[in-house]
């Protein structure tokens, strides 16, 4: 995630072990579709999210690894300039997160939904939706930047 590609590189390489718990696997799988996404490699990194979900929706279901899939997958959709493909996964993730009330990931959700919206130059209502839910969203710290970062 700093950006160190030659130490991603050397950890991804235990990706192939067999003596890989199912959460470190997740959590592998999860930092090589950042890498992907981080050389630009945006093709690759679908096709792993894609996997991912698959994987998770044939398993037992684990809401907090289908979010973080999600949210990659929003991520590598703003980067490649297609936001509106963003707005399905984004009502995925507001779903539920309103279903287990959970406001983490609604707060998550909102502030992926006003930067979906600030791409698609709907700076106002991407605004409107971040000053309405700033209470919230400023009670997370990693969000605060985020939320700032956007009502520029």
């Amino acid at each position: 995630e700093t950006g160190d590609h030659l130490t991603v590189n050397k950890i991804l390489l235990k990706l192939r072990s067999p003596r890989l718990t199912d959460e470190h696997l997740k959590k592998l799988k999860l930092l090589e579709i950042k890498y992907l996404i981080s050389t630009g490699d945006y093709e690759q990194a679908m096709q792993r999210v894609s996997e991912s979900l698959t994987d998770l929706d044939t398993n037992v279901m684990n809401a907090e690894w289908k979010f973080k899939f999600q949210v990659e997958n929003c991520h590598i959709l703003l980067s490649c300039g297609m936001a509106v493909r963003c707005f399905p996964i984004l009502k995925d993730m507001f779903d539920s997160s309103m279903q287990s009330k959970n406001a983490l990931r609604a707060s998550e959700s909102m502030v992926l939904l006003c930067a979906t919206l600030k791409q698609l130059g709907k700076d106002e209502e991407s605004r409107f939706l971040l000053e309405n839910n700033l209470h919230v969203i400023l009670q997370y710290r990693h969000l605060e930047t985020k939320a700032i970062e956007l009502l520029k």
